[in-house]
C-alpha cells in the first residue's frame, strides 16, 4: 500500500520534496520523480509532529539524514509496521498519545462547557446582587427622566375623578407590594393600544385603549401587576448591568456603586429602549401573580388579557413598536398562558378574591366622556 508523503534531505531542492511512500516487510520507501530512498524497519523511529501532531515522521538511525513524514494517520496502522518489534514499540506509544490528546481535548471541552456556564450564572447572579446594590433614589431620578421623555409626544389625561376610580385598582395592588422601597405613580394617557409600562421607579403609564378594551377590572389589574412586578423585580436596572460589563457589577457589589450610577445617568433616555429579556417577562407574570394573589384579585384576568392580545394582534403590533410596556417584548404566547393557566389549576382551590370595588362601564363611560371632550 502507498501514502503521500514528503521527505526532508539537504541534497533536495529547498531541503524538502514530495512523493510516495511504501513501506514492505524490510524497509520502508519513498519514490519522488524517478528516485527511491530506501530506510530499514531495523531500528526506524516513528514519532508524531506537525501542527496538533497530525504529521508522523519516520527516521532510521543507519541514514540519520533522511527523514520521511506524511499527514495519512492511517500509515501506523500498516501490517509490515505491526511485524517489527520496534516499529510496533513506537506504534504503540503514538496510540496512546493520540489517546491521550483526544482526552484532554475532550476534558478540556468539558470543562470549558461547565466553566461558561458556571460564568454564566455566577456574572447574571452577580449583575442582580450589583442592581441590589443601586439606591432606590437613582431608579427614582432616572424614573422621572424617562417619564417626561416617553410622555412627551402623549396627552395625559389630567381628571381626579377618573384617578379616584381607578385607585380602586391601583391601591390594593400597591398596598400588596412587600417591598416598600418604590413609590408608584400612575397616569393615563390617551392612546389607543392596547398597552401600559412601567419605569424604573415606579410611575407606570396606561394607555386609554387598555382601559376602553378591558372586559373587567381584573384585566386591568393583572396588567398592572405584571407591570409593577418590572419595578419591584427592578428589571430596568438590572437589564442596563448586564450590559455595562462585570467590573462595574464587581465595584458594585463590594460597595462602590457610584460608578455604575453614573453609567445610568448617561444611560438617560437610552434606558427606556431596554427591552425587557423573556427571563423578565416570565418572571414578571409569575410575580404579578403572586401580586394579584396578595392583593386578593382575580388572577384570572391576567389570563383573559393575554387571551385578547393574543385575539387582536395587530392592535398589539401596531402599539408595541414605539413602547417598552407590558407586552413590548414579548406578546402574549400559548406557552405563557399556558404557564399561567397550569398555575390556576394547581392554586385554584386556595386562591381567595372579592371583586373589585368599581363601576368598571360607568368608569369607561366617563373616560371616554373625557376623551371627547379633549
Amino acid at each position: 500500500m502507498t501514502y503521500q508523503g514528503h521527505a526532508l534531505n539537504s541534497s533536495l531542492e529547498r531541503g524538502r520534496q514530495s512523493g510516495v511512500i511504501c513501506i514492505d516487510s524490510s524497509y520502508i520507501t519513498f519514490t519522488y520523480e524517478n528516485d527511491t530512498v530506501a530506510l530499514p524497519l531495523d531500528n526506524l523511529e516513528i514519532t508524531l509532529g506537525g501542527s496538533g501532531n497530525r504529521l508522523v515522521y519516520f527516521k532510521s538511525l543507519a541514514q540519520p539524514d533522511w527523514v520521511f513524514y506524511s499527514s495519512d494517520s492511517s500509515i501506523i496502522n500498516d501490517a509490515h509496521l505491526s511485524h517489527d518489534r520496534a516499529c510496533a514499540e513506537c506504534i504503540k506509544l503514538i496510540k496512546k498519545k493520540k489517546l491521550v490528546n483526544v482526552s484532554s481535548i475532550f476534558i478540556f471541552l468539558i470543562c470549558s462547557a461547565i466553566f461558561f456556564v458556571g460564568a454564566y450564572y455566577c456574572v447574571k447572579e452577580a449583575a442582580d446582587l450589583a442592581a441590589q446594590n443601586v439606591p432606590p433614589k437613582y431608579e427614582t431620578e432616572v424614573g422621572v427622566k424617562l417619564f417626561k421623555l416617553v410622555t412627551m409626544d402623549k396627552k395625559i389625561i389630567e381628571s381626579p375623578e377618573l384617578m379616584s376610580s381607578l385607585s380602586q385598582i391601583t391601591d390594593p395592588l400597591v398596598n400588596a407590594v412587600e417591598n416598600k422601597e418604590h413609590t408608584f405613580i400612575f397616569h393615563l394617557v390617551e392612546d389607543s393600544t392596547l398597552n401600559a409600562f412601567a419605569l424604573p421607579g415606579g410611575h407606570v403609564v396606561i394607555n386609554s385603549g387598555l382601559l376602553l378594551q378591558a372586559d373587567s377590572p381584573e384585566e386591568v389589574a393583572g396588567v398592572l401587576a405584571h407591570e409593577i412586578s418590572h419595578v419591584t423585580k427592578r428589571h430596568h436596572i438590572r437589564g442596563l448591568v448586564n450590559q455595562v460589563g462585570i467590573v462595574l457589577v464587581v465595584q458594585t457589589i463590594f460597595g462602590d456603586a457610584s460608578a455604575l450610577v453614573a453609567t445610568i445617568s448617561r444611560f438617560g433616555s437610552d434606558l427606556s429602549q431596554l427591552k425587557n429579556s423573556r427571563e423578565f417577562e416570565i418572571e414578571a407574570d409569575n410575580s404579578g401573580w403572586d401580586l394579584l394573589r396578595r392583593a386578593e384579585i382575580n388572577p384570572l384576568g391576567m389570563i383573559s388579557f393575554f387571551e385578547k392580545l393574543k385575539g387582536d394582534k395587530s392592535e398589539l403590533e401596531e402599539g408595541v413598536e414605539s413602547s417598552i410596556g407590558f407586552m413590548s417584548t414579548h406578546p402574549a404566547t400559548d406557552d405563557r398562558i399556558s404557564a399561567l393557566n397550569k398555575r390556576w389549576e394547581h392554586e385554584k382551590d386556595q386562591i381567595r378574591f372579592t371583586e373589585i370595588d368599581i363601576q368598571f362601564e360607568d368608569f369607561k363611560k366617563e373616560l371616554r366622556a373625557v376623551l371627547n371632550k379633549e
